[in-house]
C-alpha cells in the first residue's frame, strides 16, 4: 500500500476511511493548545480555559478531502507538511510534484 524511499512515505489512498485514519496515524501528532470560551446569552464573558493536547500532524478529514491531482507532503526530518499537486508521468508510472 506504501512505499518508503529514504523516510519518505507515499500511500496510494483507496477512498476508504480508514486509508486516511492510517495515513494520519503515521504522520503522528504535534503538541497543540485547545481554547474554549465562555459565553452567555449577551455574549463573551471573557472567561475561557486553555488545554495542552495532541493532534494529527494532519487530520484524516483534510486527507479525505483531497482533490484528485492534490497530494500531502510530509517530511520525518522537519516535521512539515505540505499541500501540493502531484502529476503522473504516463511513461514511468511515477508521480512527480509540480
Amino acid at each position: 500500500m506504501f512505499h518508503i524511499v529514504r523516510r519518505v512515505s507515499l500511500l496510494k489512498l483507496l477512498d476508504l476511511p480508514e486509508d486516511a485514519e492510517k495515513l494520519a496515524e503515521m504522520m503522528g501528532t504535534k503538541n497543540t493548545l485547545e481554547y474554549t470560551a465562555q459565553v452567555s446569552q449577551i455574549g463573551s464573558t471573557h472567561m475561557g480555559t486553555v488545554w495542552r493536547t495532541c493532534g494529527f500532524i494532519s487530520h484524516p478529514d483534510e486527507i479525505k478531502a483531497l482533490q484528485i491531482g492534490e497530494a500531502f507532503f510530509y517530511s520525518k526530518e522537519t516535521g512539515k507538511v505540505t499541500k501540493m499537486k502531484a502529476k503522473r508521468s504516463i511513461q514511468s508510472n511515477v508521480l512527480y510534484a509540480s
